[in-house]
């Protein structure tokens, strides 16, 4: 058997063993590639088994000052794409049944080291089991000092109910859009502000939140 194909360290270690080399053996590389796959199957099995699993958010949206008086800056775009706990983001999700019917909560939070630079979004108690969100719906926007709070409908915005909300649900994975238009601030309601994909007028924001809880 000639090992002159093989690099040194292979030959010494078939002379030493009086064996032919590693490449001239099937039976012991088959071995060796089960053994590899098997570990990398006991390996993504240990990464994908988790329980519960991680929640996770995927959103782009701004508050827009679109058609506010007096006029003022835009805030800054969010580009939200974490799980829990990651770069200080805190991911909440979860439904309950309330008179038979399901509401669902979620929202995604960074708090700044100064309040001045913290931001929220929420969207609690909508209803997701039809096309309705529900009167008991609210979305909250919090952008520093500030915080704008409206009532939610699957039509166009309206000065009653401002952001139009829609949902698809696949197992625990929430996906859908938000569009609010002159959502009031709460201290202050006749201060309003869009709340849209970024840089843009009236572009809902497409969402999508995986691990909710009660799903």
């Amino acid at each position: 058997m000639s090992y002159g194909l093989l690099p040194r360290p292979a030959l010494r270690y078939a002379a030493r063993m009086r064996l032919p080399g590693f490449f001239a053996r099937p039976a012991l590389l088959w071995v060796v590639v089960v053994g590899m796959l098997v570990g990398l199957s006991a390996g993504l099995s240990s990464c994908t088994s988790l329980d519960p699993a991680p929640l996770y958010v995927d959103m782009n949206y701004q508050v827009r000052c679109g058609d506010c008086m007096p006029r003022s800056a835009d805030d800054l775009a969010r580009d939200i794409k974490t799980l829990n706990g990651e770069n200080n983001y805190i991911v909440a999700c979860d439904a309950a049944s309330q008179g038979g019917k399901r509401q669902l909560s979620f929202s995604v939070q960074h708090p700044g080291e100064h309040a001045s630079d913290s931001y929220k979004f929420s969207v609690a108690q909508a209803l997701i089991d039809g096309k309705d969100p529900g009167s008991s719906c609210k979305v909250r926007v919090i952008e520093g000092g500030n915080t704008y709070v409206g009532g939610c409908t699957s039509g166009a915005p309206s000065s009653e109910n401002p952001c139009q909300l829609t949902f698809k649900l696949d197992g625990s994975i929430v996906t859908g859009t938000i569009w609010c238009k002159a959502l009031p601030n709460g201290a202050n309601n006749t201060s309003v502000r869009d709340v849209v994909t970024p840089y843009t007028m009236n572009k809902p924001i497409p969402f999508e939140v995986d691990g909710c809880t009660g799903l």
